[in-house]
């Protein structure tokens, strides 16, 4: 991979790096054991994609995110996973970009706020992670309700997504991080 800048390729780095350390622990193995590899859901690529982490005793699904000077990385035992995290950014918020995560149920209910619009799209980001999707999907094809204790994925539009768990993770002070869990079944996050 190529990156414009050094601190992208550090923080790809460093979330590879972080993969394979937490998929050692998991699985009772070294780090020298494990491979991070990719492969797209849509077209079967396996230059670009979702990460999975392959062991010698099988895979787990892998979701990294990074910004600024935080790495994310999750694992789940079975079910597909996606994480995303974002330092809120004054400078990074835009009325006119809400308008295109927010979906037809959501429009407005949103407070016109970098943290709102930066808590908005974690979660998104989460499931289109999860989903394997990507950007490929709008986000504005389903909706986050944030009303309850644990935020939940609602209203798909068009046909009807998978069911997805959701977490809101407290990880550092300015930031914001979620993950996303396939299926319906409880889920518990362990933050290491």
């Amino acid at each position: 991979m190529q990156f414009a800048k050094p601190a992208d390729r550090l923080r790809f780095v460093t979330g590879r790096y972080l993969a394979r350390q937490l998929v050692a622990e998991l699985t009772h193995r070294t780090p020298i054991e494990i491979v991070v590899r990719m492969r797209c859901v849509h077209c079967g690529s396996k230059t670009h994609g979702k990460p999975y982490a392959v062991h010698p005793g099988g895979t787990l699904p892998l979701s990294i995110a990074h910004s600024a000077a935080r790495v994310l990385v999750a694992t789940t035992t079975g079910p597909d996973v996606g994480a995303d995290i974002e330092l809120i950014d004054e400078t990074r918020f835009n009325a006119q970009v809400l308008d295109q995560i927010e979906s037809p149920l959501e429009r407005g209910s949103q407070p016109r706020v970098a943290a709102a619009f930066t808590r908005l799209w974690v979660h998104k980001e989460a499931v289109l992670k999860c989903t394997g999707d990507g950007l490929m999907l709008s986000p504005t094809s389903f909706s986050i309700d944030f009303s309850r204790d644990r935020p939940r994925v609602i209203g798909w539009t068009g046909e009807v997504g998978p069911p997805i768990g959701l977490a809101t993770l407290d990880v550092a002070d300015g930031y914001v991080a979620a993950v996303a869990v396939g299926g319906t079944q409880e889920f518990r996050v362990e933050l290491r």
